[in-house]
């Protein structure tokens, strides 16, 4: 443990650390609520503010760690069908990700992060798209989100046809055939 880490959980452990994650918990609580009170009413974002800039993605930054990241030029943007690729992610798409209500099927834990980037959003903060890995499993192709399963409900709940997705260079070919990406010019 390095001293900064020792310091930040001596912090934790405190009076004044528990007295602050404390009101963390009640603050994430009363953002959680809010908007799922106002997912009750339907979509009212029209446009999220995708980053699409592909030099301005640190992909260094995905918390699995497990993106080949040391190769950032054998990445690439494109925008993706989205009904496509929630069907080549997961079978049970509806239930992994509920059109009527991302926070269905959710606990505290994952509601909280939703809720923040719905904020984000709402603040025209620019989003990351979400970072997919391809793999062939028998004959039929699937999708791996290294990053962005709640971008992904986002979209889903926004009703959004398109959105960008962050792919390895290598799969291009094989998506533009499948209808599943398509390139601006």
């Amino acid at each position: 443990m390095t001293e900064q880490e020792l310091q930040e959980l001596q912090y934790r452990l405190s009076p004044e650390g528990q007295q602050a994650i404390a009101k963390q918990n009640r603050d994430d609580a009363a953002l959680v609520k809010s908007y799922k009170e106002k997912v009750k009413h339907g979509p009212w974002i029209n446009e999220v503010n995708w980053q699409r800039d592909i030099n301005l993605i640190d992909l260094k930054t995905p918390k699995d760690k497990i993106t080949p990241t040391d190769f950032p030029e054998a990445w690439k943007i494109a925008e993706c069908n989205l009904t496509k690729l929630v069907s080549m992610i997961r079978k049970d798409a509806d239930k992994f990700y509920p059109i009527q209500d991302p926070f269905k099927n959710r606990g505290n834990r994952t509601s909280v992060p939703i809720a923040k980037l719905f904020e984000f959003v709402d603040s025209g903060g620019i989003v990351y798209p979400p970072i997919i890995n391809f793999v062939q499993v028998q004959k039929s192709w699937r999708a791996n989100p290294f990053d962005g399963n709640h971008r992904i409900g986002m979209a889903r709940f926004l009703q959004l046809d398109f959105i960008p997705i962050v792919f390895e260079k290598q799969f291009e070919e094989h998506l533009l055939g499948i209808g599943l990406i398509h390139l601006h010019s």
